[in-house]
């Protein structure tokens, strides 16, 4: 296959502050646990990046003097998300992407322990045979969403953070006409179950939340 003319990865994060990262986790485990699996999340999804040959746009919730990335990610562009709710967020994110001059592109977050290199190559894969690829996640959502051009309708009428935010995308690209591919199912990090279902056994070691 050919490679994508200027691929792009674009990846949807908070700065690590005690308090506003993994906060349903925080609920268990409190702030500072919280904020740690949050960091070793981060960094996680900095080695993936590392491994992928596609240009990286870091996108921060908000400007925060206190936050700030614990460590550089090597060829990445640092914007900020704008608009109202995730959805507008996402869209207004791939809408500036696209119009930088790069494609096809994906978007990821920082919350998934299981994905690989190999799950961004295959998504560069999949677009070039289709419209639009999807990696879906455990709780009804995806953790992975890539277009081969920019695509408005996709973040529209979407019942964000529940567990109908894949099947309602899956509808939004049939009806559209677009041809779409799944990614293997992977587990997200929101929940302390979540931990013990994605077998990161050694967050659990290392922070003693066993038990």
């Amino acid at each position: 296959m050919n490679k994508p003319v200027n691929p792009a990865v674009i990846v949807f994060l908070k700065a690590p502050v005690a308090g506003k990262v993994k906060t349903r986790l925080a609920a268990k485990i409190g702030d500072d646990q919280a904020l740690q699996v949050y960091k070793q999340l981060l960094r996680h999804t900095f080695h993936v990046l590392n491994h992928s040959e596609a240009e990286v746009f870091l996108f921060l919730t908000e400007k925060d003097e206190k936050g700030g990335l614990p460590f550089k990610m090597p060829k990445s562009q640092i914007f900020y998300q704008t608009g109202e709710g995730l959805g507008m967020r996402m869209r207004n994110a791939f809408e500036k992407v696209f119009q930088l001059g790069f494609g096809p592109a994906i978007i990821i977050g920082t919350d998934n322990i299981e994905i690989r290199p190999e799950h961004l190559s295959q998504a560069f894969d999949v677009l070039q045979s289709h419209d639009t690829v999807i990696g879906p996640s455990n709780d009804g959502g995806y953790y992975l969403l890539g277009m081969n051009s920019f695509q408005a309708q996709l973040f529209q009428d979407i019942s964000w953070s529940s567990s109908l935010v894949l099947e309602q995308s899956i509808e939004k690209i049939v009806n559209s006409g677009l041809s779409y591919r799944l990614l293997p199912e992977l587990v997200d990090i929101d929940e302390y179950e979540d931990l013990q279902a994605s077998g990161w056994q050694t967050v659990l070691e290392n922070l003693k939340l066993r038990g």
